[in-house]
């Protein structure tokens, strides 16, 4: 479980230090292999750009430059305003790109059970990598009626903060890969769980966000598929994720192989908490 330690919380995330990373740094090894070193890499895709507001030639320009730089899928947004103007975008950035290049799809729980089950079978001739969201969180028997209608696999988990909340969907075929967020979830050992528990189902996991974190967890296990790059604490640490010819690269120095700046950091810092530890006396 995640704890405080050592220094000032000046954000949410850099903030807590999971256990198991303070365990992979005192045997001395990265925490992708401390968790079972599942794979030496995983295929990355980019969120940076995809949104609603771009031109379709933007969003084609943006998409073609993401695949020439080396990523293997881009994510887009879906959710304009009327469904042919959703096929439009996405059918000239798969024309663009070629079959051999993945498209994400994104509705941020943007549609009804109706139209969730129209955007769909609009877009069946496309070719997603997936339909992320298409529905609000909790309307698990929406997905599953969905996921009953397409071949698009379903995509859940962004806004998704308990292990049980995973179960329910696995256990009810309401989705076809999971997408748990280690900050929302609750930590690394959360994460894991839902990890192995979609294996038992024979699911892909694709996390949401914090990329610098889940290449490690997607290394870690078997059944990870993509690692979502958003370059967003670039700002705060001065590691980089290794990503070369379509993958990201787990870190090989020992612990979660994250360096903050701390200095940075601090300049952005608005408390300062200090948290010790009392012994319990009986």
């Amino acid at each position: 479980m995640p704890r405080l330690s050592g220094r000032s919380p000046a954000w949410r995330w850099p903030a807590w230090t999971p256990r198991c990373g303070t365990g992979a740094r005192s045997q001395n090894l990265p925490l992708w292999q401390l968790l079972g070193g599942a794979q030496s890499r995983v295929p990355v895709y980019t969120t940076e750009g995809g949104w609603l507001h771009l031109s379709t030639e933007e969003l084609v320009a943006q998409t073609l430059a993401a695949k020439e730089q080396g990523f293997r899928g881009a994510k887009i947004k879906v959710g304009r305003p009327h469904v042919s103007e959703d096929v439009a975008r996405l059918s000239a950035v798969r024309a663009a790109v070629g079959a051999n290049f993945d498209i994400m799809t994104d509705a941020n729980q943007g549609f009804n059970r109706p139209e969730a089950l129209r955007r769909a079978a609009a877009f069946e001739s496309l070719d997603l990598a997936w339909l992320e969201e298409p529905l609000p969180a909790e309307d698990v028997s929406g997905h599953r009626q969905l996921r009953n209608h397409t071949a698009i696999p379903v995509a859940v988990g962004e806004s998704m903060y308990h292990l049980n909340q995973f179960r329910e969907y696995l256990e009810q075929g309401a989705c076809s890969i999971v997408q748990p967020d280690v900050a929302r979830i609750g930590g690394i050992t959360p994460w894991i769980k839902v990890a192995h528990l979609a294996e038992s189902f024979d699911v892909p996991v694709c996390p949401h966000f914090l990329m610098e974190l889940h290449v490690s967890l997607c290394a870690g296990v078997p059944n990870a598929t993509w690692v979502e790059y958003i370059p967003q604490l670039d700002d705060i640490t001065t590691s980089r994720i290794r990503v070369e010819g379509g993958y990201a690269f787990p870190p090989d120095t020992p612990g979660l192989g994250i360096e903050w700046d701390w200095p940075v950091i601090a300049k952005r810092q608005i408390a300062d908490v200090t948290i010790q530890q009392t012994k319990q006396t009986t």
